[in-house]
């Protein structure tokens, strides 16, 4: 069982950052929560409609996980916080502390201290079928949402032609976002070995596009299977990668169906990380060649002769 942490104030202290910022603000409904009110007076700071705001527990692997989020509103709204369900590790146990993380849509990551009204319990901490209302919310950014696409590798937007598919129609309505025209996007299953593999793409244009969507033919491992799930990437033209989270006209219109049609009327876009790029040289500043440029020695430094 995982530890408690209790709260001793109203004000609980920050959380340490995380490594990557790529905090998970879904949740599970476990069927037991309490809720929590953002009341008017909490409603100032940097987040806007459509911005991201959650609390976290820790979960017996030392990992954050949230436990109840919410979409900024800038309006009065409440929540449900999920507590664990018996045996599982999946939401709050009573009295442990609510983290609070606040994600914006560029991708700056915040964390946010809480006060709230005083009320039965210790502020700040899972009260089953509790309430709790916030009075204030004070934000500390941790990342600022710059990521470096200089070390990501081309994807492959090739696919199988199998016979069977499916269309996918990108409406007017989902063609804002960070693409160009020539930029790649497509669609995505997963194989047998785990791998992400393209199962239909196209050329980015800035207007309305449909292209087809592949599914596996009999006993083969090359497209979708009915009812899966399709995988979103793009890739512009300067390498940076994007995940896609797509919404589709209609729920039903999110898996594969062979020879359906999916209508997507919007487009999600997360800048994927995909850290420095790396550049060999000699590393050791002493050096007669050294490379400041260079992130891996590859042993080819050289020194000037003693005296020199």
């Amino acid at each position: 069982m995982r530890k408690i942490y209790f709260s001793v104030l109203a004000l609980f202290t920050f959380f340490s950052a995380h490594a990557q910022c790529d905090y998970d603000f879904t949740t599970v409904n476990t069927g037991s929560n309490m809720t929590v009110m953002i009341t008017p007076s909490a409603l100032n700071g940097p987040l806007e409609p459509g911005d991201q705001l959650g609390v976290f527990f820790v979960n017996d692997a030392g990992d954050l996980v949230c436990g109840g989020s919410l979409e900024w509103t800038q309006q009065q709204i409440a929540f449900p916080v999920w507590g664990n369900e018996a045996g599982e590790d999946n939401g709050f146990q009573n009295g442990e502390s609510l983290i609070w993380k606040a994600l914006k849509q560029n991708g700056e990551v915040y964390d946010v201290d809480a006060s709230y009204l005083p009320s039965g319990g210790t502020p700040g901490t899972y009260n089953l079928n509790g309430l709790a209302f916030v009075t204030s919310l004070a934000f500390e950014q941790i990342c600022n949402g710059v990521v470096d696409p200089s070390g990501c590798d081309p994807i492959d937007f090739s696919s199988v032609n199998t016979g069977a598919n499916m269309t996918v129609f990108i409406t007017p309505n989902a063609t804002s976002g960070p693409l160009s025209s020539g930029d790649n996007i497509g669609v995505f299953f997963v194989n047998d070995q785990g791998e992400e593999v393209c199962a239909g793409a196209a050329v980015w244009t800035g207007s309305q596009l449909s292209f087809p969507a592949w599914g596996a033919e009999a006993l083969q491992d090359n497209g979708f299977e009915m009812g899966e799930e399709m995988i979103w990437n793009a890739q512009s033209s300067t390498g940076a990668i994007y995940t896609i989270t797509p919404v589709y006209q209609a729920a039903s219109m999110a898996g594969y169906t062979l020879n359906g049609i999916s209508f997507i009327t919007h487009l999600d876009y997360t800048l994927v990380d995909c850290g420095t790029a790396d550049i060999s040289g000699c590393t050791v500043s002493t050096a007669c060649n050294f490379d400041a440029n260079a992130n891996i020695d590859d042993g080819s430094c050289t020194y000037a002769d003693a005296g020199y």
